[in-house]
């Protein structure tokens, strides 16, 4: 049986693009991360994304692919993420618990954006000064439970050795 840890280290190691929420753009952009995470990743959203944030220049380096809720106007945002995501098959960024655990259904992998920040360290993209301001700027608008914080901390206890 696989590991967390081998599972984490893995996604993180292959993880080349992902569907992004509106959440994830908003808090991504806040820590000034977003450029950096576009860097990184082929980040791709929604329309409805683009139109919840209001902010056209942050979506710059993500591209804007929605085929799903153009033939249904019911598809709301949240389900077109993960419409697009299955049909894709690529992992979601989401701060949503909902289109979270919809990921996980699916079985696809997912992260938050304390993942991300996890992520970009793991990549050599950050340092850990820089991890642990943005990491409290994160805590200052993040909504997460405390859950969520050791879980965070855990995966960067699993590569900051890798740092050292």
């Amino acid at each position: 049986m696989v590991d967390q840890k081998s599972i984490i280290l893995n996604q993180f190691e292959t993880l080349d693009r992902a569907i992004i929420d509106t959440s994830s753009v908003i808090y991504l952009s806040t820590i000034d991360l977003l450029k950096a995470t576009t860097k990184n990743l082929h980040l791709i959203t929604v329309a409805g994304v683009v139109k919840e944030t209001g902010e056209d220049a942050l979506f710059k380096n993500i591209e804007i692919v929605d085929i799903f809720s153009k033939t249904d106007a019911r598809t709301d945002t949240d389900q077109s993420i993960i419409n697009m995501a299955v049909h894709l098959k690529i992992p979601v960024i989401s701060e949503d618990k909902k289109v979270l655990m919809n990921a996980k259904r699916a079985g696809l992998a997912y992260f938050n954006s304390l993942m991300i920040l996890n992520f970009l360290l793991y990549k050599g993209v950050i340092q850990k000064d820089f991890y642990g301001k943005s990491l409290h700027r994160l805590k200052q608008s993040a909504h997460y439970s405390e859950d969520v914080y050791r879980f965070g901390k855990t995966v960067y206890e699993w590569i900051s050795p890798h740092f050292s």
